[in-house]
């Protein structure tokens, strides 16, 4: 048995990234030959999104080896409407407060999106464990260990829930959506782990990294992380040193070789100091791909680095036990560098 998880896809014919993205995952779910693709809500970005895009979805979704259960998120929560045809091999879990869907060994209790958890639901949720199956839960939720709001993208918290709360339900695992950034594993307890598996897509800049869906085999009782071939955003900050202008070429250029170049979705900013042409400099880093956009920060500091009283400061510093050298001696070039424009 095995079942890959997803979630957050923001399907809209807006945004055909989208809809790449899911070809992506369908192929991997093809491949990996599991028996449940879960979709951890807000598989579409609008209600309009699913009306557009539901009968391109019917042969997306039919004629598949495995299940497709999805749950309704907070974009999507009024889509799933009685008698509508996503597919022959999609199911849209709506009963409320909760669904089952039964296969083999497996228990998966659904939620579709909801506000808030009361605790009276929570007892509830509890006494859906079957002892003699594996039980997962599906949800569209908010985990509250420590996340900022920017780790949400652009979503509010809905459906807030604890990790202490979640452990005490007994599930092996929760499969969850809502959390964009990025994927995230969490350990509740011996018997139990929670999983966010982030956007497939970046849907905003700040879901920075190969995109993933998560593969578990109930067989080997194995978890795998898989990245997926859809567009992401990724960003390299670094600060160079004089002295140090070719081997920081050298890790942009490394950097670079393990990502997948597209349309304006890599960024690389260089801060810091440099004690060769600021022209050359730059043309050796633009140089390492025309497709990237660079935001050159950095600035020729030579008359510093040969100032008398420079040369004298830094021979202490390097005598001293400061245990932040770097950060002194960087301080010390800024400084300095606009003492001498200014003329002090």
């Amino acid at each position: 048995m095995r079942i890959l998880h997803t979630a957050d896809l923001h399907l809209s014919k807006k945004k055909p990234k989208t809809l790449l993205a899911l070809d992506e995952i369908l192929k991997i779910a093809q491949k990996n030959k599991i028996d449940i693709l879960t979709i951890g809500g807000d598989l579409f970005d609008k209600d309009i999104d699913a009306e557009e895009l539901r009968t391109e979805l019917r042969k997306k979704f039919s004629k598949k080896d495995y299940k497709i259960v999805a749950i309704p998120g907070n974009h999507d929560i009024d889509v799933y409407r009685e008698g509508l045809d996503f597919g022959e091999d999609f199911i849209p879990m709506l009963e409320e407060p909760f669904g089952n869907y039964t296969i083999k060994k497996l228990n998966l209790v659904t939620i579709p999106f909801t506000e808030e958890l009361s605790q009276e639901f929570l007892v509830k949720l509890k006494n859906k464990v079957k002892p003699d199956k594996i039980n997962i839960l599906l949800i569209h939720c908010t985990l509250d260990i420590g996340f900022c709001a920017d780790d949400f993208g652009e979503e509010k918290k809905y459906c807030p829930i604890s990790k202490s709360e979640l452990a005490k339900l007994n599930y092996e695992y929760i499969l969850a959506g809502h959390f964009h950034k990025e994927i995230n594993i969490v350990k509740l307890n011996e018997n139990s782990k929670f999983i966010y598996p982030g956007s497939p897509t970046s849907i905003t800049r700040k879901e920075l990294g190969k995109r993933k869906v998560v593969l578990i085999d109930f067989e080997t009782n194995e978890l795998s992380e898989i990245s997926l071939k859809s567009y992401y955003y990724d960003k390299l900050i670094l600060t160079v040193y004089p002295g140090k202008e070719s081997e920081t070429v050298s890790l942009i250029n490394k950097w670079l070789a393990k990502q997948d170049i597209y349309d304006d979705n890599i960024e690389v900013i260089i801060n810091g100091f440099i004690s060769i042409n600021e022209i050359e400099f730059r043309k050796k880093i633009d140089d390492l791909n025309k497709d990237v956009d660079f935001s050159h920060n950095y600035k020729n500091v030579s008359s510093v680095l040969n100032d008398p009283l420079f040369i004298k400061f830094k021979e202490k510093l390097e005598k001293s036990d400061y245990k932040n050298k770097k950060e002194i001696e960087k301080t010390l070039i800024e400084v300095a560098s606009k003492a001498l424009i200014w003329g002090v």
